[in-house]
């Protein structure tokens, strides 16, 4: 696994869950019109799924797997941590290099 990919893959997914509750808990007491408080919130709710999306992949390669799996950020936290459970691949083939993820010759 690369610690570092990984690592910055958790903390994508953790800023994008903060962004989008930061806005929900403190955009409607802000001095602004309700338009304006609207638009924020949609660009947190973007910007934070994009973070957590990203995150997810990133998490995912560095343990072996495809980008594809940073499909699981959607579920933001819970993704993660479903990610963070698949078994690392890296690891595995980093034991015994002759053989590939199955052990098998």
């Amino acid at each position: 696994m690369i610690k570092e990919t990984q690592d910055r893959g958790i903390g994508m997914v953790i800023c994008g869950f903060l962004l989008v509750m930061a806005v929900r808990a403190w955009g409607p007491s802000l001095p602004i019109p309700r338009q304006l408080i609207a638009i924020l919130f949609i660009c947190a709710f973007v910007g934070g799924l994009v973070l957590s999306l990203w995150g997810c992949a990133q998490i995912a390669r560095a343990r072996g797997y495809s980008l594809a799996f940073g499909v699981l950020g959607i579920l933001s936290l819970v993704g993660m941590v479903a990610v963070l459970l698949f078994p690392d691949r890296l690891k595995q083939t980093a034991i015994n290099p002759d053989n590939g993820p199955t052990g098998k010759p």
